[in-house]
């Protein structure tokens, strides 16, 4: 949400300096690690022993999908922070509470992924509303 009110607002510049920033936070909390507030805010302890693997893999995916989207489509970048950030937000609280249909997700690293049906159906349904949201906001497709 954060990403995508500074895009609509100063634009990509300013993505790039917030993405900068948030890089250096990111960081720090890798370089203190275990038992410092902001790697366990980042690090699911389900991810043993690869916590720090799924801090910097995700980041460098967001990382790279952000450049991308910015160079290829510009201001409707702003539908991919809308529907990234509001979609993965939603899949595990929701999931995690409410889920009581899972399926295994199949996983590079060995560790089990298991997700719900329930959480999946609520990020398609946050994904949808983002996607809406998200065209409105993007003068071009008013």
């Amino acid at each position: 949400m954060s990403v995508a009110l500074v895009h609509s607002i100063w634009g990509t510049p300013m993505v790039c300096l917030f993405g900068g920033m948030t890089t250096l936070v990111i960081f720090y909390a890798i370089f203190r690690g275990t038992g410092h507030i902001l790697y366990e805010a980042m690090a699911r302890e389900t991810d043993e022993p690869h916590r720090t693997y799924y801090i910097v893999v995700p980041y460098f995916a967001t990382l790279i999908g952000g450049l991308a989207s910015n160079i290829l489509f510009g201001q409707a970048a702003i539908v991919g922070y809308l529907v990234t950030g509001l979609g993965d937000a939603v899949g595990e609280p929701v999931g995690t509470r409410f889920g009581r249909h899972t399926y295994k997700v199949p996983s590079f690293r060995g560790v089990e992924s298991v997700r719900s049906y329930e959480g999946s159906a609520a990020v398609l349904v946050v994904c949808t509303a983002a996607i809406t949201v998200g065209l409105f906001c993007v003068p071009s497709y008013r």
